[in-house]
């Protein structure tokens, strides 16, 4: 792996858990959630469509961010990494 692909692994792995945070954060804060699921469906639906979207689409992005990270954590684990480093 290149020192540029190193970086930008680092930057992912710093960035996925803040993101996770943040965006928990702010479902708990603005959306009182786990709390909220014990209401009506459509309090909750209600609720999500007054701009709760950012939040959720943070988590979502968030999760993604695990598809970059495992690509490469594998291209550095590799036979060939290993044999460069080994």
């Amino acid at each position: 792996m290149s020192r540029f692909e190193m970086r930008i692994m680092g930057i992912l792995l710093l960035l996925m858990p803040l993101m996770i945070v943040v965006s928990w954060t702010g479902l708990m804060v603005s959306f009182e959630y786990p709390d909220i699921l014990r209401k009506p469906v459509g309090v909750i639906l209600r609720m999500y469509l007054e701009a709760l979207k950012m939040y959720w689409t943070g988590m979502v992005v968030s999760s993604l961010l695990i598809i970059p990270i495992v690509m490469m954590l594998y291209r550095l684990t590799s036979q060939t990494s290993r044999r460069v480093w080994g």
